[in-house]
């Protein structure tokens, strides 16, 4: 080998390869173990709170949003997103039915929104209106 260009070539692709093989081998090994930082997380909206009792109470087209740790049961009985307006029954985790009522869109007047998946669109519950991930937010009309 009197070629230095060929050897140092040798030593960078055989270093590559070395290092290659070890990161593959140290993910095998965190992955064996059980460690699944390197699986994919999960949305918020795909949680569901264990099996309670009571939760038969839910009817089965309820969905479960969650935020900050706290969350609640949606049922749309009906909807008119035309009108932007619809009956939401809100269950609490143990199946307990907190309200139903008639609620409509409220917004800012330079940011209209329309009712349209509410299951993508409600943000939270704050014990009065249905706060959306927009501006916007569900009054319930007494």
């Amino acid at each position: 080998m009197n070629n230095p260009k060929k050897l140092i070539l040798r030593i960078l692709i055989s270093t590559s390869v070395i290092l290659i093989l070890l990161i593959g081998l140290f993910i095998f090994v965190i992955k064996k173990n059980g460690i699944t930082e390197f699986d994919k997380r999960t949305d918020r909206t795909e949680k569901t709170p264990v099996e309670l009792k009571g939760t038969e109470r839910i009817p089965k087209t309820a969905f479960w949003i969650e935020n900050n740790g706290n969350g609640n049961w949606f049922n749309v009985d009906w909807m008119h997103n035309h009108k932007n307006n619809a009956t939401i029954s809100i269950f609490d985790s143990f199946g307990n039915l907190i309200t139903k009522g008639h609620f409509f869109i409220v917004c800012p007047s330079d940011e209209l929104e329309f009712m349209d998946d509410l299951k993508t669109q409600i943000d939270f519950y704050d014990g009065q209106n249905i706060q959306l991930k927009s501006n916007c937010y569900l009054m319930n009309r007494k």
